[in-house]
């Protein structure tokens, strides 16, 4: 299999998403640990109800993958293990990169922050902007710590938004 990022996607709510993208990482988990393979696997919660941590029973920490978007923690300030040993749950090659209520906020700061260059290069194209296009983003904030990883799977949220083509960017493959 070349495909190693999968984005579990469907415009509709209550579809299985956030169950499918778990059921995913931990099956892929699991078949790395019984293959004796020291690879990991990371989850990425990129839907603002943040469901992954609570499914997982994992308390996140302060940050999350908005903090992240917007520049104000790095992807190790979020990234919280998924492994409960204590509890009979081992999963020491899973990690999960929470979400939270604030990634609604965050998404709409971003796509106006977007719209606002795009304005102010119209208005004067002698001066440069420095943000990164939505397309990029997730590519730019997540792709090197992504490759880290043997496979990551993207819980998406049920709406198609200027972020869906971001996740698609970053994607070897959308699981509908």
């Amino acid at each position: 299999m070349s495909d190693r990022i999968f984005a579990v996607v469907n415009q509709k709510g209550g579809v299985g998403k956030t169950t499918t993208a778990i059921t995913l990482a931990h099956g892929l988990a699991l078949q790395l640990l019984k293959d004796q393979r020291d690879e990991h696997v990371l989850l990425i919660d990129f839907d603002s109800q943040g469901n992954c941590a609570t499914a997982l029973g994992i308390s996140p920490q302060q940050a999350s993958l908005a903090d992240i978007l917007v520049g104000d923690a790095k992807v190790t300030d979020a990234l919280v293990s998924a492994d409960r040993s204590d509890d009979g749950l081992p999963r020491s090659n899973w990690w999960l990169l929470p979400s939270d209520q604030r990634l609604a906020e965050t998404k709409t700061q971003l796509i106006m922050q977007q719209a606002l260059n795009s304005a102010m290069s119209i208005m004067r194209p002698s001066q440069t902007q420095s943000s990164v296009p939505l397309l990029n983003l997730l590519e730019e904030k997540l792709g090197s710590f992504a490759a880290r990883f043997t496979y990551v799977v993207i819980d998406c949220p049920p709406a198609h938004d200027a972020f869906s083509n971001a996740v698609y960017q970053l994607a070897d493959a959308a699981i509908v």
